[in-house]
């Protein structure tokens, strides 16, 4: 049986961030996914990307995988809100945050996934300390008060002292230890994809809101922007059958010319919205982070920041301990990162079920809420700060 200090399921961004991270602290890291390969020419490019605000893009830096990448990221000065029912009529509601007014040059970096976890995966090959399985399933979990086991779909067992559970939204880890979660449900698709535009966006990141989902459209480099589309499910089943052609007329439609005429550059990915929120992150010697503990809609570019955050958060609650599943350090953990993963998903449900709300009273509150933060640069800046910046509670709380 193989030795390690902390087993992690899941190398998707998170986990394998995580695994670099602690694996520079000098524990021993097995890292394992079912993917076939870690090596970053294996990885496929759906033209995702992620808005990375300034604590994120921090970490990231310190582990040197921000510069090499930088030349394919774009930063996001602006972020603007249009209310995508009221452009219909001709009546938009438009509110533009501007990252000057609280003292940024911009409220984030959007990069590129596949370009950043290919870069994740050539720093982990060059760490003694973590140990890949590649194409690996974890099939059973035995959590012990000094330390856990856990079986591989090979027949292959582990031990180590801490498990971390970064296996995302139908995370194994978390159903086999027994987690508690509290799921939304919810039957739309979210398209993402890539365009070119005849016009330039000037950094500027829009958000419409319509009643079956945001359209958001992200600066890339150049002429060029990251699409993020949510539908129901029968207009997702339309699109999703649709000609090229058709699908870009529809999304020409949906954004009013705002970036003039598009083309397509990644052609579109759906994938199904499942917002979940576990109601604990440790538990024993499992950690729980990423989409294993929290899943959002696509509303605010919360999700990859949170993650970040979680990673960070657990890499410096081990730092300089002799044990990486001590109850203290994970504790720590616990308390910074499930406060911050409770106000990101409620907050951003709740504005996903008011912006998509087809009551009129729902839609005179939403109309209400934008003509009040158009109109006070306090709200707008409150409003800027807890989008860009993790919640920290008092110790005592």
């Amino acid at each position: 049986m193989q030795d390690f200090d902390v087993l992690i399921a899941g190398a998707g961004q998170a986990g394998s961030l995580a695994a670099l991270a602690l694996a520079r602290q000098g524990w021993r890291i097995a890292l394992i996914d079912p993917r076939p390969s870690f090596k970053a020419e294996a990885i496929i490019d759906h033209g995702r990307t992620a808005a990375i605000m300034n604590d994120g893009l921090g970490f990231l830096s310190q582990l040197g995988l921000l510069e090499p990448i930088r030349n394919r990221c774009a930063p996001l000065q602006k972020m603007r809100l249009i209310d995508g029912i009221g452009a219909r009529a001709g009546k938009p509601d438009i509110i533009t945050f501007d990252a000057r007014e609280i003292g940024l040059e911009s409220f984030a970096l959007n990069i590129p996934n596949a370009p950043l976890l290919a870069q994740t995966f050539a720093a982990l090959a060059e760490e003694p300390q973590v140990s890949a399985f590649e194409g690996r399933k974890l099939t059973s979990v035995d959590v012990q008060e000094a330390g856990l086991r856990i079986t591989l779909d090979d027949g292959q067992s582990l031990q180590g002292r801490l498990l971390i559970g970064a296996d995302g939204k139908t995370s194994f880890v978390r159903q086999a230890v027994g987690f508690a979660t509290y799921k939304r449900e919810t039957d739309r698709l979210t398209f993402t994809l890539a365009v070119a535009h005849s016009l330039p966006h000037n950094f500027v990141s829009t958000e419409f809101h319509y009643d079956d989902g945001p359209l958001t459209l992200v600066p890339m480099p150049g002429q060029e922007s990251a699409v993020v589309w949510s539908h129901n499910p029968q207009r997702a089943a339309e699109l999703q059958a649709a000609a090229p052609e058709t699908f870009l007329a529809a999304l020409q439609h949906a954004t009013h010319g705002i970036l003039g005429r598009l083309d397509l550059s990644l052609p579109p990915v759906a994938v199904a919205q499942e917002p979940v929120l576990t109601r604990a992150y440790v538990k024993g010697r499992v950690a729980l982070m990423a989409e294993a503990a929290h899943a959002l809609p696509p509303i605010g570019a919360q999700g990859l920041n949170l993650s970040i955050g979680d990673v960070q958060a657990l890499a410096e609650a081990l730092q300089a301990r002799n044990d990486p599943g001590e109850t203290q350090a994970l504790a720590a953990y616990q308390a910074r990162r499930l406060p911050d993963a409770r106000f990101r998903f409620h907050g951003t449900n709740a504005l996903d079920r008011i912006t998509t709300s087809h009551l009129p009273p729902v839609r005179h509150m939403q109309q209400l809420g934008l003509q009040s933060l158009r109109s006070s640069a306090t709200l707008r800046q409150l409003a800027m700060r807890a989008g860009s910046r993790p919640l920290r509670l008092p110790s005592f709380l």
